[in-house]
């Protein structure tokens, strides 16, 4: 129930575990977003969970045409899109947080994502990758998004790429045509790519916690590691 905190609407459901240590400092009565700063990358972890409404994913899935495609099977509105295991590594200095490394795996889709996202003027610069690789592939390659890109030894994943900018609440996601990517992969599409990869042919090593993430003992202490339900 920790998203009650900040949003009366239901986010996410699911089984939370956090590393990490953030800080700042207060101004009157509220932290100033422009000191918060992590000792050291921050790690979260959820799973078996369901997204109602993160911004990001809620209009990626809206891009895709999903909540259409799916009706009658999952109804993404009322009982939310499903998830095995949601992973977000990020560090935060001075308000500007650098996402390291986004995944999520779903029956439905698998989803990816790198970049960052400045706190203070509550603007994203961030590429994600998506691939139906679940349950409902055949369906969803239905999708004219979806286009076949290479990794490793020529192995093809059918793979859309967006970009991702604008405000948290109303992000704007703007599809890169896979075909402009196909010969050439760089910069934050490249490492969104990688890590879909890496989600697809080793999910075990790429959910797992990372011991950048974990420390070296400074935060043993109470409070370093949390679990609980949250909703």
């Amino acid at each position: 129930r920790l998203l009650s905190l900040a949003s009366e609407r239901s986010m996410i459901h699911g089984w939370l575990t956090a590393t990490g240590r953030l800080q700042g400092r207060l101004g009157g009565t509220a932290f100033l977003k422009q000191t918060w700063t992590s000792r050291r990358p921050v790690q979260i972890t959820i799973e078996d969970g369901k997204i109602f409404h993160v911004p990001v994913i809620t209009k990626l899935l809206s891009v895709m045409n999903l909540p259409a495609l799916l009706q009658g099977q999952i109804d993404l509105a009322e009982k939310g899109l499903p998830f095995d295991r949601l992973k977000l590594v990020f560090s935060v200095e001075r308000g500007m947080i650098g996402i390291k490394q986004f995944l999520l795996d779903s029956p439905v889709l698998k989803i990816s994502g790198t970049g960052r996202y400045d706190l203070v003027g509550d603007e994203f610069d961030m590429t994600v990758a998506a691939s139906p690789l679940g349950s409902y592939t055949a369906l969803l390659k239905r999708v004219p998004l979806f286009g076949t890109l290479l990794a490793g030894e020529r192995q093809g994943f059918d793979t859309a790429i967006f970009s991702v900018s604008g405000k948290a609440e109303d992000p704007e996601i703007r599809y890169l045509p896979a075909e402009s990517l196909a010969t050439g992969i760089k910069g934050t599409a490249q490492l969104a790519f990688d890590i879909l990869v890496n989600a697809i042919t080793l999910p075990k090593e790429a959910f797992a916690l990372t011991e950048e993430a974990l420390g070296e003992g400074d935060d043993e202490g109470p409070g370093a590691k949390a679990r609980s339900s949250f909703e």
